[in-house]
């Protein structure tokens, strides 16, 4: 890009003096009248002076050089932010403003009390690409329905859309991407740039208890960036035990959680970390039931479930140094993944009630000895709804309470959801933080899965061992304000350790 850059100013220096001198001959005094004569040899006189010549060729040169840094820093950083170098803070650098007010100008026109719906879907799809957002996201709250955009880590509202309207919406593109209730489609937008696809995801974000948030949609751009994980709010000792482990050039590691718990997030963002490591360049390749972002540094091969096993095994022909697995599922895959963990970094998803429950599956699957053989960590995560700010408060937690975390360690106080006005009574806003826990390679952990026993035997003694699965999080982001203490209290009576 430097090369490019001096080339520029360089075209600039010695095309200036040619052009003023292709100017000065074509105003030559030859068979005008006396006035232009006149005219022209002042025109001539002054184009043709030092002071001149020398303030254009310093403008000329002020202007490559300025364009020259402009692109370089521009690639310098948009190469940092698809490596995961730049901070989320540094991402925003956009004037939030001026991008809702675009976003609004584009799709308010047609919210109105008739709405033009092909105008309004065509908006929706086409916002995300205009304004350079990863998603645009359609969330049905007390209010109605609130529409905002995700720039990296930062999500913006933009406006509010009558329930009565999404519903139309949502008919509508479920028809043109051939969705029956809930899944995904791919849309491919052509425009004078280009073509990009675009996802539509109908989602059910609520699993649990307030299970009273309708279909949510989520419109996001198949171009872009992955989090990182620091990004992603692990927590330091999740963090930390992860990274050791990506460290590794031959082992298993195990990223288990439920249906739209962010797997897929954390898988990418792991791949970031390899790539940004420089340990495995070119090496890299994931076989995926479906691309949700289409990552310039790995190869991604998009599969149905009949297939895994078979292009798996073909992959594993290959010198591959890492193996990406989304949706584990059938015993022909996880014994072939088990056998590329031998020789290979292999990192697997599958939908489990957290990190135990993976482990358990993934032996029911294939052979248990192969699976302490090559175990690195197993990982768990989990979506929790985040408190409403407006009514949250701390509340003292009782003896009971105590009781219920089994002798951990617990702060005095913890936040409370109450519910009002601007959360419709629930105590919780759509917004979704998530919950990691991770499992290391130990005595205790090969001993049990040799003979795996039932699930809830698994827990029970793992229980025993210390470990305390989302629990500990769940506590931490009580205490913060994020999440509420009765989060907590539901996976410790449960024992829910995943």
């Amino acid at each position: 890009m430097e090369r490019a850059g001096t080339i520029v100013l360089r075209v600039t220096l010695v095309g200036l003096p040619v052009g003023l001198l292709l100017l000065y001959l074509a105003l030559a005094p030859d068979g005008i009248g006396e006035t232009r004569v006149a005219a022209a040899w002042y025109g001539a006189r002054v184009v043709s002076s030092a002071p001149f010549m020398l303030l254009s060729a310093a403008t000329g040169a002020a202007f490559s050089l300025w364009l020259a840094v402009r692109t370089l820093a521009t690639r310098r950083f948009t190469k940092a932010m698809r490596d995961g170098g730049v901070p989320a803070r540094r991402v925003k650098t956009r004037d939030e403003d001026h991008l809702v007010a675009r976003a609004r100008a584009a799709l308010e026109p047609a919210l109105t009390r008739r709405p033009d719906l092909p105008r309004l879907v065509d908006a929706l799809l086409g916002t995300p690409v205009d304004l350079g957002a990863a998603e645009l996201t359609l969330i049905p709250e007390a209010f109605g329905v609130q529409v905002s955009l995700r720039f990296g880590m930062d999500r913006v509202p933009v406006t509010t859309m009558p329930s009565e309207t999404f519903e139309a919406v949502l008919e509508r593109l479920r028809m043109i991407v051939g969705v029956d209730d809930v899944g995904h489609g791919t849309i491919e937008l052509r425009g004078s740039a280009g073509s990009e696809r675009i996802d539509a995801h109908f989602e059910h974000p609520a699993v649990d208890r307030r299970d009273a948030y309708a279909l949510r949609l989520v419109i996001s751009r198949r171009s872009g960036y992955s989090r990182t994980l620091e990004q992603l709010g692990m927590g330091e000792a999740v963090l930390a035990r992860l990274g050791a482990a990506l460290e590794h050039d031959k082992g298993l590691i195990v990223l288990a959680g439920g249906n739209q718990s962010g797997l897929t997030t954390t898988l990418y963002a792991a791949a970031h970390r390899l790539h940004r490591a420089g340990k495995h360049p070119d090496a890299l390749v994931a076989i995926e039931p479906h691309v949700r972002l289409e990552l310039p540094f790995m190869l991604q091969l998009e599969v149905g479930a009949a297939e895994t096993a078979s292009v798996l095994q073909h992959a594993l022909t290959h010198r591959y140094q890492v193996l990406l697995l989304r949706k584990l599922t059938d015993p022909a895959s996880a014994s072939l993944a088990l056998q590329a963990a031998r020789e290979r970094l292999v990192i697997v998803t599958l939908e489990a009630d957290g990190a135990l429950a993976a482990l358990r599956t993934i032996a029911s699957l294939a052979d248990s000895k192969l699976l302490t053989e090559t175990l690195l960590l197993a990982q768990g995560q989990l979506l929790a709804f985040k408190l409403c700010r407006h009514c949250r408060s701390k509340e003292t937690l009782s003896d009971e309470q105590r009781r219920a975390f089994g002798g951990l360690e617990l702060p005095n106080e913890a936040f409370h959801a109450q519910g009002c006005e601007r959360c419709g009574g629930r105590g919780v806003t759509a917004d979704r933080i998530a919950l990691f826990w991770s499992l290391e390679r130990s005595p205790w952990l090969v001993e049990l899965l040799q003979r795996p026993p039932k699930l809830e035997e698994l827990r029970r003694r793992a229980f025993d061992h210390g470990y305390r699965g989302p629990i500990e999080r769940a506590l931490e982001l009580a205490e913060e304000g994020e999440t509420s203490i009765d989060d907590a209290l539901e996976l410790a009576r449960a024992r829910r350790l995943g």
